[in-house]
């Protein structure tokens, strides 16, 4: 009896598993195409891949670093004695462990012993070390290269949660300053919107007051009109007060009328002429930031007003290329008559949003407080 070839059949892969059914995607398999059951799936590629080519560098740096070293000593051999099996090798073995951690140390004391055995230690040309004295040698080699390798590790990770943990307080410290600063806007927005329009109110019913009064030449209307003017001057302190809490949050314009408002504070409570320029590149400013350098402006004219005995303040709102300058000049008696934790408080508010503070002396006389806020995505304008 012939037996005939069997003709070839298509088949339709199924599963017949539950483990393996389409409603069970195998683990490797990405996400069935709609309508497609039955079919075959497409594997995607996950992040191992990039995971491998991290490990693969570190450990060809190692591999590279031993290499160079072994040329290295090789090429020194006719000025160095050749029984130093191991000069250069314990400086491959740091950097690779510095560099690459605890496995790519360890690879590196691996590759230096086996080099130092091959070429630096009798019989030369061969693995094999015969001499009791040069396998010590090389135990003591391999024992300090591991013992440099843990404990660049350990340094290695150590260093990792030193910068967790100060990029962890870093945050903290901007959820906290955001959450004090929306209390403080809060608060502004309140005396601002309540208190503020209450007094304004009341100031308003006591004018009118007051001019009924000195109509019919009442003798109450005197009264009247001093408390007219002292109403109107709570009113002022009201609102200076908001501006002071809530200053660009109040107001539609921005930073720049910020520091406009800010300069007519000064002058009013210091006593001092304060003068301001400003373009367009304040609107550049995210409303966060921008409060931010309002209050390294108060802070800077503050300074200027009651501890350098200034006259003349100028405040300055411009735009270069890649960063906003604010710049607060006076005409005091210099940045050393200012209090050093005031000038750091400034300081670390421009670190928070990522800008530069520059204290410089101005040629005659008087402090020049500039900060470069750079303009990136976040601030809602282009460089």
């Amino acid at each position: 009896m012939t037996r005939g070839v069997r003709p070839l059949k298509t088949f339709r892969m199924e599963s017949t598993s539950p483990a393996l059914s389409s409603e069970s995607p195998s683990p490797i398999a990405g996400p069935a195409a709609p309508g497609a059951a039955g079919t075959a799936r497409v594997w995607r590629p996950s992040r191992v891949p990039a995971a491998w080519a991290s490990h693969a560098l570190r450990y060809g740096l190692a591999a590279g670093a031993v290499a160079l070293a072994l040329l290295l000593k090789l090429a020194l051999v006719p000025w160095v004695e050749q029984d130093t099996p191991f000069l250069l090798f314990f400086a491959t073995v740091l950097a690779a462990s510095l560099f690459g951690g605890l496995g790519p140390g360890l690879f590196a004391t691996a590759l230096s012993a086996a080099a130092s055995a091959f070429f630096f230690m009798r019989p030369y040309q061969d693995i094999r070390v015969e001499d009791p004295v040069q396998r010590l040698r090389l135990a003591m080699f391999v024992a300090e290269g591991s013992l440099i390798s843990v404990l660049s590790a350990v340094l290695l990770a150590a260093r990792a949660r030193a910068a967790a943990a100060a990029e962890k307080a870093r945050r903290l410290e901007r959820e906290i300053l955001a959450t004090s600063e929306g209390t403080r806007r809060e608060v502004g927005h309140e005396l601002h919107d309540g208190l503020g329009q209450h007094l304004a109110g009341a100031a308003f019913r006591a004018r009118r007051l007051a001019r009924q009064l000195v109509g019919r030449d009442a003798p109450e209307a005197a009264d009247a009109q001093s408390l007219e003017a002292l109403l109107a001057r709570s009113v002022a302190w009201t609102r200076d007060l908001a501006a002071g809490l809530s200053p660009v949050g109040l107001r539609d314009d921005g930073l720049a009328a910020a520091l406009q408002e800010l300069a007519g504070s000064a002058e009013r409570t210091f006593g001092v002429r304060c003068c301001v320029h400003t373009e367009a590149a304040g609107t550049c400013v995210g409303a966060g930031d921008a409060l931010h350098l309002y209050h390294v402006a108060e802070q800077a004219v503050s300074d200027a007003a009651t501890h350098a005995s200034a006259k003349l303040i100028r405040l300055s709102l411009c735009a270069v290329p890649d960063a906003v300058v604010m710049t607060i000049e006076d005409d005091g008696t210099g940045a050393a008559s200012r209090p050093a934790g005031r000038m750091n408080a400034m300081e670390h508010r421009a670190r928070m949003i990522g800008a530069r503070l520059d204290v410089t002396p101005l040629a005659n006389r008087g402090t020049a407080v500039t900060c470069f806020y750079p303009r990136h995505a976040k601030s809602g304008c282009a460089p």
